[in-house]
């Protein structure tokens, strides 16, 4: 599910390469990244934005609680219970938005959004989650566009709020807006400090632009806080192998893929290929060499 964090990338459709170039002469073509965005995060809601609006509201208490720790069927819960002693109540109405989108029951999430929507047009929590809800149906370029605009109108409202500036990034990366995706992610690590999804944003983004220098940069923020990331670590070996040629350090990282616990089945097999298709060039050019010798 596109909805649940990430590790669903398909990142690169490479060449075979047996009939590509040396890796330090095609790198950008290699390192295509029209998808990468469908790997990251959809933010449903920003928790700081949420514990900021309903902060000494005791009502909410628990459904706060409930909504970070992802409890989905007690935020349901808490929140129709509130329902019922306040009628109509738009935020109870907006806890019932996002815990059924993360149950993956778009129809009944987007029902709750319009539903806040209806009492405060701009409110940019249920903004931001109409935008999630309509990526994950998107079929054509111009739903894609209808989400970046549910995103854009969040970002409008509420200009500190970190989930539509995230969103934006993603959605741009994946239909191959790198410029634009480079940006929402540079602004998205100012309001969070830098925060892992942005950088890691950031850093995906520069990779497609061909800035390598700066993405791995940033690769090695995300590493250093967390050495097991699958995607950076699978990210910087499509890098380090393209760009520069190093294949010994490209395995090191793809190793590092398969090792680790948060990487899912798609993610492995994304690194078991890719260590293929590396160990498969270094036969070739001992094949070469030997024949060279032996003339």
């Amino acid at each position: 599910m596109k909805l649940i964090p990430f590790m669903l990338l398909a990142l690169v459709s490479c060449q075979s390469l047996d009939n590509a170039e040396s890796p330090s002469r095609r790198p950008t073509e290699a390192l295509q990244a029209t998808s990468v965005g469908q790997g990251l995060q959809l933010h449903r809601y920003d928790m700081q934005e949420i514990r900021r609006r309903y902060a000494g509201q005791n009502t909410f208490e628990q459904t706060m609680q409930a909504l970070s720790e992802e409890r989905w069927d007690l935020v349901v819960q808490q929140a129709e219970k509130h329902l019922k002693d306040h009628p109509g109540n738009e935020d109870a109405f907006l806890f019932l938005a996002i815990a059924f989108a993360a149950k993956g029951q778009i129809d009944r999430a987007q029902f709750y959004a319009d539903l806040v929507l209806k009492g405060r047009p701009k409110q940019a929590m249920a903004l931001n989650l109409l935008g999630v809800l309509q990526r994950q149906r998107a079929v054509l370029m111009e739903d894609y566009r209808e989400a970046i605009a549910y995103f854009n109108l969040a970002h409008q409202v509420s200009p500190d709020s970190l989930a539509p500036v995230l969103n934006l990034g993603s959605v741009n990366l994946e239909v191959g807006n790198f410029e634009a995706a480079y940006s929402d992610f540079t602004q998205a690590k100012k309001i969070c400090n830098s925060c892992l999804a942005a950088t890691l944003g950031a850093a995906a983004a520069a990779q497609a632009l061909g800035r390598f220098q700066e993405a791995e940069a940033d690769f090695r923020v995300v590493l250093d806080r967390n050495s097991e990331h699958p995607l950076a670590n699978y990210l910087l070996a499509v890098q380090t192998f393209y760009v520069t040629g190093d294949a010994e350090k490209s395995q090191k990282f793809l190793e590092n893929v398969l090792e680790a616990d948060g990487a899912d089945a798609d993610m492995r097999s994304q690194a078991r290929e890719l260590m293929a298709r590396i160990e498969a060039k270094q036969l070739d050019m001992e094949r070469k060499k030997a024949t060279q010798d032996a003339h």
